[in-house]
């Protein structure tokens, strides 16, 4: 989703009142999505609405790195690598 869908998300929610579920449903996203870019918006406004994986303190990394390792641990058919 789009920093600009983030945040129509978030005023549906905040602004107009609607319900996580509600909003998540109308956006194609998880309730508990929803919910969370309601409470980024509250507490950083607009500017929350951008880069999610980014933001300082963020236990996920920015996109671009492999972390299939990370979690599945090493791949056996680079055994070599």
């Amino acid at each position: 989703m789009t920093p600009t869908g983030r945040l129509r998300l978030a005023r549906r929610i905040v602004r107009d009142g609607w319900t996580c579920r509600q909003a998540a449903e109308r956006f194609a996203v998880a309730p508990r999505t929803a919910c969370k870019r309601a409470r980024r918006y509250r507490s950083r406004g607009e500017a929350g609405m951008a880069a999610p994986s980014c933001f300082p303190g963020s236990q996920r990394p920015c996109g671009g790195h492999d972390t299939a390792g990370a979690f599945y641990g090493p791949d056996p058919r680079r055994a070599g690598a």
